[in-house]
């Protein structure tokens, strides 16, 4: 299938994922490659080789699984070489009928001029039918929290809001940021601020301006916290 668009990458994930073959989901992906969920720390996978050495389809298969159905996609942000799409999947059984569904906010990348996935923010629900998008007023206080401390160029408190250890996407790279390293502060202006898609313990909200969007990741335990951002 064609790579020749973001949304031809969209769609080619889940059909390289019904193939069953590691080495070609895996070629469905671009490198380092990172899956964000609130339930367990990202693993950055470093290439092609990583990522299909990890694959098993046979828990999918023990639970009915005959085949993945892709969400209609949305498209939220977009540039040159960085697409913001929302979306996600339902896996269901050989008669069609759903055992599991999941939003998910994919960052889609243009390496050497083809399409690929480099990133997914989860919802992960804890139920296995989840039902519309949570707007988590807290979360997007933070976001909002976090805006408003990057216009100011107040690093200590824009700090503060992230996790511990925190991510930047970019294309063909995910940069690791700590507590302790210096944020870039961008002078953001007027910008709008909404969910995209949201759960009890996750949420992807996208700040929207005319010269600058960012896509952020937040998560729950004791409290939110931002764990990745992506910017257009």
């Amino acid at each position: 299938m064609s790579r020749d668009s973001a949304l031809d990458a969209y769609w080619n994930f889940f059909r390289s994922f019904n193939t069953r073959d590691a080495y070609e989901f895996s070629a469905a992906l671009h490198y380092p490659h990172v899956r964000f969920s609130w339930r367990s720390d990202p693993v950055i996978l470093a290439d092609l080789e990583a990522h299909a050495l990890r694959m098993s389809w046979k828990p999918f298969i023990a639970m009915g699984w005959d085949h993945t159905n892709g969400l209609e996609p949305e498209v939220v942000h977009e540039s040159g070489d960085k697409w913001h799409i929302k979306g996600g999947w339902t896996r269901v059984d050989k008669d069609d009928n759903p055992i599991l569904s999941n939003r998910v906010t994919y960052i889609v990348t243009r390496l050497e001029g083809s399409w690929g996935i480099q990133c997914r923010y989860g919802t992960d629900p804890n139920n296995v039918r989840p039902s519309d998008d949570i707007e988590n007023q807290s979360a997007l206080d933070i976001a909002r929290e976090w805006y408003v401390a990057l216009h100011a160029q107040d690093e200590e408190l824009a700090k503060s809001l992230c996790a511990k250890a925190y991510y930047e996407i970019n294309a063909g790279s995910v940069a690791k940021q700590s507590m302790g390293t210096d944020l870039e502060l961008d002078s953001l202006s007027n910008m709008e601020i909404k969910t995209i898609q949201g759960g009890s313990n996750s949420a992807t909200v996208a700040l929207n301006g005319m010269a600058t969007s960012v896509l952020v990741y937040l998560t729950k335990a004791e409290q939110w916290t931002i764990k990745a951002v992506s910017w257009i």
